[in-house]
């Protein structure tokens, strides 16, 4: 019997990264979990491997702890099973965010590192730059400075650069660097807007207000806001996480 085809299960995963880049939670758990019933039908375990980690990336960002555990524990296993090194070091990495949600830095902080040591060059600004916060929560500002900057200078596209630039931002106005951290911020937000990140955009630009705020412009802090406001209610949402 004839293998069905790949396309229908690829789209569904592409649509659903489109809706989570979005911010629309709701419809890409929706277009996931089309993504695994597809993949399923066709026995296409690679595709099914990458829709059930994204599952579990939309549970995380949730807080549902324990459902994106066990979707982590089947991603996995199926990124073994297909030898897929850039699946089990994402993988590995979402079980270290899981860590740092509970509070737990120093097991996250070891988790990182492992995930950072097996990962293939194209991943590791994902790895660095979480890490990095990490090293920030654990109040040591000069490794997270040095790691965010490696994370920028790593970053393999325009995504992964708009985290990296967004965390090291995060960094530069915990180090009091404030004109730095603008300038990370407004290049995250250029990226962020072309890329129709809308969310990502939304804190982004709470970020860039609580940053005037700090420099004692009110009207430019005000004026930020009010524009992360506009995006988050155009998704349905009152304010950033």
């Amino acid at each position: 019997m004839a293998t069905p085809p790949l396309a229908p299960a690829k789209d569904f995963n592409a649509r659903g990264l489109d809706f989570y880049h979005r911010g629309d939670l709701e419809r890409a758990e929706e277009y996931f979990l089309r993504a695994v019933a597809a993949s399923q039908a066709g026995d296409h375990l690679d595709v099914k491997a990458q829709a059930v980690y994204n599952l579990a990336l939309v549970h995380l960002d949730r807080g549902e702890v324990d459902e994106a555990v066990s979707e982590l524990r089947v991603a996995e296993g199926l990124f073994r099973r297909i030898e897929q090194p850039d699946g089990l070091s994402r993988a590995l990495a979402a079980r270290a965010a899981i860590r740092v949600r509970k509070g737990r830095h120093g097991e996250a902080k070891r988790i990182y590192e492992k995930a950072l040591a097996e990962a293939p060059k194209r991943v590791a600004a994902e790895i660095l730059t979480n890490l990095a916060i990490v090293h920030l929560k654990m109040n040591d500002l000069t490794t997270a400075l040095q790691l965010s900057q490696q994370a920028v200078e790593q970053a393999s596209n325009d995504l992964v650069l708009s985290d990296a630039l967004y965390n090291r931002g995060r960094i530069l106005i915990r180090a009091g660097t404030y004109e730095s951290a603008r300038h990370a911020l407004e290049r995250a937000l250029v990226l962020d807007r072309d890329m129709g990140r809308y969310r990502s955009l939304a804190e982004t630009l709470s970020l860039l207000g609580h940053l005037a705020a700090r420099l004692g412009n009110d009207d430019e802090s005000a004026e930020y806001h009010r524009r992360a406001k506009d995006v988050l209610e155009g998704l349905g949402l009152d304010r950033p996480d």
